[in-house]
């Protein structure tokens, strides 16, 4: 008797359910069509019986072993988050249900959260790839170089025969990569299979698909794959081609609808996160150049692109599911729960802290709820998954423009990030003096032997491997359409603030690396104590330690470093990671996600997410610098010691920040200011925390251009729609009357304001006054009179004069540097 004909018994005897009857019987059903084709109609149905009971006890011993993964997690957050501590001593649940997302800005919490695992996979991938980043990283536009050589790359990838011996090391390199993620993904509760010369994974551009339609889409791709060595996740075997017809329906219409037609109305994507990428009905290729064709025309990246998406998308799902357990989405729900139920607990029991803004513990839980949703949002990166695709993408191509226009000299604030790496060093116990000296190595546009070492201590290629990196530190989102996201990545690149933010993460994580390697000959107790501080700070304790100093050392140069790949203990290589990059978001201060989380404002394209992200342009880095070293310096334990932090913070970073204004100064042809005033160190301080990047923007279109207060408050992009306004329509206004327009004034001053690469430190003086200033005379009848009054301004607002005067084709003298001493 076949399966099928028992499915209505073992439902009477409550064997199984009815959906689980319906399943074997679907499933029962297309492996006897399969086996029909070869045997007969008896043997046949036996076999699909066999198989179907085979399969379902599979995937029962799966569902048990990720119930077991699932349950191991929640009693570990119980233990972490409930054994949260305050500096006080008493006991914080909320906070330390938090802590499991991103990083503890109060420094309490010495367990792993899912962010801070995320950039250690991230490293430890980027770690076998150095020459892949050396040959193929990006260039000043933003291209990828020697796009000829990686097809070989490709080609290898898939198990063809290539004659460019480094393109089959980096297939090899990416095939070692791939296998490691994907055995980390399975013990992690995934059931990834393996398939031998896997390839590159394929992504896609959803609106390219769309617009083709599905036949087209399904003629282009049918020839190119190879349907033998397709999995059909039903059967468990390869698709027969009615099977395979029904499949490409199914993934055109996930692609075409941005994963939409394969959720169910009103369902919110709980299913195991462990599943989602077990998916069989992927497609694979005949062939490289199969591939590389459809890439072409379909692909939504190239393929340094796939590589390095593969990367993160991996290491975000494996972060997700060691921190969460198999099925995220249910423990996020069930740690809401146990803050709500905690809360209430409290405050039935009469022991609730006081607070200032929240009212009993259960409106503190409540508040819980909603961040722990905000974080997982920003994370997983629903937070950015428009709600109007076209309105959202036109925003988010406005603001990488404006970046390209107005961060030109951004790498001169970033002069600061000296301080903040000193004061970073001292608090982790390491010698400030390797990491400036580390810092001048790397500090290059090519892939020296240094940055590569970088890479393979594990430390992340954001520069090589991302698409303006640099901009996530100051704007906090990198989206908008392709060229804006070039222009504003070019700019940030030529005016080398890519490349500086990039030596200051290798060179302080280098330094850490190095000052463990140091310290292997000592025991724990024996530790320098800011070092020891450090490491129980994020759970490496003595037994951790003594792990980790046998290791054995990695040589370059002479010089010795403590490799987490070396370390004969995945638990504490990855510790070891998270410790040295989160520490390192304070050497290299940048948008985190904690940060980010509080100013989305809603979703991208939406008046609320739309109109926060503008207000929010170029002020993440102040906001950053509140969560990571002013909330330390608050965590320290006496008043002695948070005065100390402070001092330390405010002595470096306002040296450090008069440097870098009176370096934009110069920049702009006037002399140096006079550094004897009270006015000139308050707006060093400024400048040195976290003002530098907004200072051009928020102060220069107050006194320069004219713009108010509030409009400029409110952004660049507000600025923008104002400076048009008056541009177009205030002077169309202005026409009928007698006023003059200053139309050719504020058509100078437009252009020079919006124009990408218009302030680069290095070109803007010679743009300005070659350029700019010449137009506007042409254009402007009191264009002398204009010129006269900056001059005048800047002399009595600063005590400065021009060494570059406005309106002269060339400079006069060199910068005055003897004005330093002048006034006061």
């Amino acid at each position: 008797m076949s399966l099928r004909a028992c499915l209505p018994d073992l439902v009477a005897q409550g064997k199984v359910n009815r959906d689980q009857a319906a399943e074997m019987g679907e499933l029962f059903d297309e492996l006897e069509r399969v086996y029909a084709r070869q045997f007969g109609a008896q043997t046949a149905a036996a076999m699909a019986s066999e198989e179907t009971i085979a399969r379902l006890a599979t995937e029962k011993a799966l569902k048990r072993r990720q119930a077991v993964l699932q349950i191991a997690a929640q009693k570990r957050i119980v233990m972490e988050a409930g054994g949260y501590t305050r500096a006080d001593g008493t006991v914080d649940l909320n906070r330390g249900l938090l802590a499991l997302i991103d990083r503890d800005p109060h420094g309490q919490a010495s367990y792993s959260n899912v962010e801070a695992r995320r950039k250690s996979i991230v490293g430890q991938a980027h770690s076998g790839l150095d020459k892949l980043f050396q040959r193929h990283r990006r260039n000043l536009v933003g291209n990828v170089m020697n796009p000829a050589d990686l097809d070989n790359a490709v080609r290898a990838a898939f198990g063809e025969a290539v004659e460019d011996v480094a393109a089959r090391e980096i297939a090899m390199a990416w095939a070692g990569t791939a296998e490691g993620l994907r055995q980390r993904f399975n013990a992690a509760g995934g059931a990834i299979g393996k398939l031998e010369n896997w390839g590159l994974p394929q992504s896609h551009d959803s609106l390219a698909v769309r617009k083709a339609g599905y036949q087209a889409w399904r003629n282009a791709i049918l020839p190119r794959l190879d349907p033998e060595r397709m999995t059909d996740n039903l059967t468990g075997k390869a698709f027969t081609p009615e099977r395979l017809e029904l499949a490409l329906r199914d993934v055109w219409e996930t692609i075409a609808t941005d994963g939409w037609s394969s959720r169910s109305a009103g369902g919110i994507g709980g299913s195991k996160l462990a599943n989602a990428r077990a998916d069989h009905r992927f497609l694979i290729f005949k062939s490289a150049d199969d591939w590389l064709a459809y890439n072409d025309a379909f692909g939504g990246a190239n393929p340094f692109d796939a590589m390095m998406g593969h990367i993160e998308g991996m290491a975000r799902d494996i972060a997700a599911l060691e921190i969460l357990g198999p099925n995220p989405t249910a423990t996020l729900r069930w740690m809401q729960d146990l803050a709500q139920k905690e809360g209430a607990r409290i405050d039935a029991a009469g022991t609730a802290r006081s607070y200032r803004l929240v009212d009993g513990e259960a409106d503190r839980a409540r508040q819980t709820v909603h961040r722990i949703q905000e974080l997982w949002d920003g994370y997983s990166g629903a937070a950015n998954a428009p709600v109007n695709g076209k309105v959202a993408r036109g925003f988010s191509t406005l603001r990488s423009v404006l970046v390209s226009a107005q961060l030109g000299s951004a790498a001169v604030s970033a002069i600061s990030d000296l301080g903040f790496q000193k004061v970073a060093a001292r608090m982790a116990g390491l010698p400030y003096n390797g990491v400036l000296g580390n810092y001048m190595k790397l500090f290059t546009p090519t892939m020296n032997d240094d940055q590569r070492l970088a890479i393979r201590l594990g430390l992340i290629a954001d520069g090589a491997s991302q698409m303006a990196a640099a901009q996530m530190r100051y704007v906090g989102e990198v989206q908008g359409r392709e060229i804006a996201k070039r222009l504003s990545d070019g700019v940030l690149r030529a005016s080398l603030l890519s490349p500086w933010t990039q030596a200051g993460k290798w060179a302080f994580g280098m330094q850490f690396f190095g000052t463990l390697a140091d310290h292997v000959g000592v025991n724990w107790a024996a530790l320098p104590d800011e070092l020891r501080g450090t490491m129980a700070r994020y759970g490496i304790g003595a037994d951790g330690w003594e792990i980790a100093r046998a290791a054995p050392l990695y040589e370059h140069k002479g010089a010795k470093f403590l490799r987490p790949d070396d370390v004969d203990n995945p638990a504490i290589a990855t510790k070891l990671l998270e410790m040295v990059q989160t520490e390192t978001s304070f050497a290299v201060p940048e948008a985190s996600l904690r940060a980010r989380s509080y100013f989305s404002g809603g979703q991208p394209g939406t008046v609320g997410g739309e109109f926060m992200r503008s207000v929010m342009m170029y002020k993440n880095f102040g906001v950053t610098l509140m969560m990571t070293h002013a909330m330390r310096a608050l965590g320290q334990k006496t008043m002695g010691s948070k005065a100390a932090y402070v001092a330390n913070l405010v002595i470096a970073t306002t040296l450090l920040g008069g440097l870098a204004m009176q370096a934009k100064d110069v920049a702009k042809g006037k002399d140096p200011r006079p550094i004897g005033s009270v006015d000139f160190w308050g707006a060093a301080l400024l400048q040195g925390g976290g003002m530098g990047v907004a200072g051009d923007f928020l102060f220069s279109d107050v006194n320069r251009f004219g713009g108010g207060l509030p409009v400029t408050l409110a952004g660049p992009v507000a600025s923008f729609v104002d400076d048009t306004r008056r541009l177009t329509l205030g002077n169309a206004l202005q026409l009928p009357g007698d006023e003059p327009t200053n139309f050719g004034r504020e058509l100078t001053r437009f252009v020079g304001k919006y124009t990408p690469g218009s302030s680069i430190w290095y070109s803007r003086l010679a743009f300005q006054r070659v350029l700019l200033d010449q137009l506007q005379y042409e254009l402007d009848p009191d264009a002398a009179k204009a010129f006269s009054r900056l001059e005048d301004r800047a002399w009595k607002d600063f005590g400065q004069n021009y060494y570059w005067a406005p309106g002269e084709l060339t400079p006069d003298r060199a910068p005055a540097i003897e004005a330093l001493a002048q006034g006061g």
